[in-house]
């Protein structure tokens, strides 16, 4: 038998799972029940008396009906203290073993006559539970046979028969028993005399009680009393010594951190705290349990502190922050301050509790830490910077190394010499494309590209990207078509967007194009330029070492990875969007970039 008080208890069987809320018992045939039991909701407060018993063969077609009626709810008034059960079962007396024997089959008898268990005349006849009703509810009145007999309307003899049968006694026996088993609970239960206890259940006198008691329970009820009284001293000072170990080991257990515990009830008084703790406040623990945090600490400290606790118990949950706390010698340390409320049984919040972590010396570090990489970070700028001077005094070094090559093969007309010109000069052009590239995407990492915002057209970009590609691309044919709604002027930066086209020009020169054509659109305040080839595809020759024909030499061309890089790096450093895909001649690139319409 299962019998809950508080909580859902969940009970498994070797066939299904059964749930049973305060309130309600359940009966289950010997063998089906399945360990450990479970809560079903851990922590709440799930109170339960499980009982293991046999029954004899007359009691058998009971609990037969007890068990086929499931979870029942008892009624108002029907039930039995578990601590009665328990304390006449453990007795060492075989007179109290019998009497919690009985005290059990009563409650069970009473429950099935209540109405929750349909019984048959086979479990539970109609007029035994009436008369037991009655007794029970008149323990204190003088009940004869005949009265008996008349308050549920049958024969003396009947009714006799009924208790022969049903219970193996006669009724004033039976009654007798109820009488005991009721004295038994006041003499336990209340501080009456024996003689108040005889006279308010009806016994002739004081002895004739103590003869009665004597020959149920097997002690005289001045015994029983003293007996009652020293086995539940005994247990509440067991209990006690196991709860005075619970809280020292869980003390000893806080105090051994270095982190500072504390726990509050709901008015903000302290409850306890570990040894940190106390340290921190500059006191002894029993004079800080029982004051507030105004009573410890200074106002703003203690305002604060308030305020947070109060922002717990509102919420509910658990609370977080850092903040600056002072200990009595002066040192200010921070910390890391978790706080959470704790609950009752009946889930009521009780206070709350608090850990708070020194992380002084952690943020020290987490600072240091941010210095050094700013330091780091700025060493790492002014060495880029000095690799751009670098960058742009080679570019014009090779720029004007160029011109004056171009001016001398205007004059030279040896064919071995020109040859040699020209190679050189190729040479030149190439080595200026990778440092051009290189200054860019150092330009971007530093966050120093010029970005020249201002006014323009879209014409302007493709008039100037097709000069400079025909004087340094003679063979490759570049050609711009703009789509609709191609706004007049565009709002952005004309040399990144320049940059842009040129960078990919170059690489797709570098690539053995013949030529390339780009298509411009505008859509959503997005400039979108696609621009496809007739280069080597992708997965092909173009993931290679490239080589473009230089008349009768073949010249390894490096230009190709650093300049797409470039084109790919300023399009992110715009905020734009890039994709590279084959086609049937050769590669397209797409690229949108996010420009405004500007104002004609």
């Amino acid at each position: 038998m299962a019998s809950v008080s508080a909580g859902v208890l969940e009970l498994r069987t070797t066939e299904t799972s059964i749930a049973v809320s305060a309130g309600e018992v359940l009966f289950l045939p010997d063998g089906n029940l399945l360990f450990p039991l479970q809560p079903v909701r851990p922590g709440s407060g799930t109170e339960f008396c499980l009982v293991l018993f046999n029954v004899e063969a007359e009691d058998a077609a009971l609990v037969e009906g007890l068990v086929k009626a499931g979870v029942q709810t008892l009624k108002p008034g029907l039930g039995f203290t578990k601590d009665q059960l328990e304390r006449r079962l453990r007795s060492g007396s075989p007179a109290m073993r019998r009497s919690g024997e009985l005290y059990l089959l009563s409650f069970m008898y009473d429950l099935s006559d209540s109405g929750t268990v349909k019984s048959s005349s086979a479990v539970m006849d109609r007029h035994l539970g009436n008369a037991i009703s009655y007794m029970k509810s008149h323990l204190q009145d003088e009940i004869t046979l005949d009265r008996l007999a008349a308050a549920i309307n049958i024969s003396k003899t009947h009714l006799i028969r009924i208790f022969r049968k049903e219970l193996a006694s006669s009724p004033m026996r039976y009654l007798t028993g109820l009488r005991v088993e009721e004295s038994a609970n006041m003499l336990s239960g209340t501080d009456m005399t024996l003689g108040q206890v005889a006279e308010k259940l009806n016994f002739y006198s004081d002895s004739h009680f103590s003869k009665v008691f004597k020959k149920n329970m097997g002690e005289n009820p001045s015994a029983y009393r003293h007996t009652y009284i020293d086995s539940l001293l005994s247990k509440q000072h067991k209990s006690f010594e196991e709860l005075e170990k619970s809280y020292l080991f869980i003390q000893q257990l806080i105090d051994a951190t270095d982190d500072l515990i504390f726990y509050k009830n709901i008015e903000g008084r302290y409850l306890g705290c570990n040894a940190a703790f106390c340290q921190f406040a500059g006191l002894a623990r029993k004079d800080i349990v029982g004051k507030s945090d105004a009573e410890i600490f200074n106002s703003a400290m203690a305002k604060e502190f308030e305020y947070n606790d109060k922002m717990v118990l509102e919420g509910k949950r658990t609370h977080r922050n850092e903040e600056w706390i002072q200990y009595k010698d002066g040192t200010k340390v921070l910390v890391e301050v978790s706080k959470s409320p704790f609950f009752g049984l009946r889930d009521e919040v009780g206070g709350t509790i608090g850990i708070s972590r020194d992380i002084t010396y952690r943020r020290m570090a987490e600072e240091r830490l941010l210095i050094a990489k700013e330091e780091a970070e700025t060493g790492r700028r002014d060495t880029t910077e000095e690799s751009l001077s670098v960058f742009r005094v080679l570019s014009l070094m090779i720029a004007h190394s160029s011109e004056y090559l171009a001016l001398l093969r205007l004059s030279e007309n040896d064919p071995e010499k020109l040859f040699m010109i020209e190679k050189v000069i190729r040479e030149s052009d190439l080595m200026e494309n990778i440092l051009i590239a290189f200054t860019g995407m150092k330009e971007m990492e530093i966050g120093v590209f010029p970005l020249d915002e201002g006014l323009f057209s879209l014409k302007e970009i493709s008039a100037d990207s097709t000069r400079i590609a025909e004087k340094r691309f003679p063979h490759l044919e570049t050609r711009f078509e703009d789509g609709k709604d191609i706004p007049i002027l565009l709002k952005g930066s004309k040399g990144a967007l320049l940059k842009i086209v040129m960078s990919l020009i170059t690489h797709i020169a570098a690539s053995g194009a013949q030529g390339v054509a780009f298509f411009c659109s505008y859509e959503n305040q997005k400039l979108s330029i696609c621009a496809t080839d007739d280069g080597p595809r992708l997965m092909g020759n173009r993931t290679k070492l490239f080589k473009i024909q230089n008349g009768d030499t073949m010249s390894e061309n490096r230009t190709w990875d650093v300049n797409l890089s470039l084109c790919q790096d300023l399009v992110e450093y715009l905020n734009g969007e890039w994709n590279i895909s084959n086609n049937e001649t050769g590669v397209t690139f797409t690229m949108t970039i996010p420009m405004r319409r500007g104002a004609v």
